[in-house]
């Protein structure tokens, strides 16, 4: 799950949108479009609008979810909103109202902050998504049980988030006996 999840780490997101936030050796934060939702503007929306109007239907859009909007046509216009209330069939409340005008067809996507740590005294390696709770995922884990490492594009120690290429993970239990497990993942969704 950890893997599978941050292998989507900048999916549904513009360019130039931040994918990894926080970054630890027990500890990952990360953002991403999880489950895919996502419309279009079927009419443009001038500045200071709170209700988008949408094709393709909002019902998956969930009240809080943080989602960004995107002018198609140039990605450095992109914004980001909380919505106010469940998506109706065509249509999304924003709290705030838009900084500027989106054309018919501007992207909106829901981005979803999941992360992932070793809460060293109970053990586990725990997981949250959005505003909720951490939630243990793993349980058993070892005293040294995770370690997370990162490199760039030339193989060093990154220093800033955007400069993040690729994550190594290596969990590490022990029950009756002791077993790791290694992944290394290469970031693909570009900035």
């Amino acid at each position: 799950m950890f893997t599978g999840e941050l292998i989507l780490a900048g999916y549904g997101l513009p360019p130039g949108t931040k994918k990894i936030t926080n970054f630890k050796t027990d500890e990952v934060e990360f953002r991403t479009n999880l489950r895919n939702i996502r419309a279009a503007f079927s009419a443009d929306s001038p500045a200071g609008e709170t209700i988008l109007s949408i094709k393709g239907g909002g019902k998956s859009f969930e009240e809080n979810d943080v989602i960004i909007i995107c002018n198609n046509s140039n990605y450095d216009t992109c914004e980001e909103h909380i919505l106010l209330k469940d998506g109706s069939s065509n249509s999304l409340t924003i709290t705030g109202g838009l900084g500027t005008t989106f054309p018919a067809g501007s992207t909106v996507n829901v981005v979803n902050t999941i992360s992932y740590r070793y809460n060293k005294t109970k053990r586990e390696l725990q997981r949250k998504i959005d505003r909720g709770n951490w939630e243990a995922v793993a349980e058993n884990m070892a005293e040294d049980g995770v370690s997370i490492s990162y490199w760039d594009k030339d193989n060093q120690a990154p220093l800033v988030p955007a400069d993040i290429e690729g994550i190594g993970i290596t969990l590490t239990v022990e029950t009756s006996r002791r077993a790791s497990a290694t992944s290394t993942i290469t970031l693909r969704n570009s900035l």
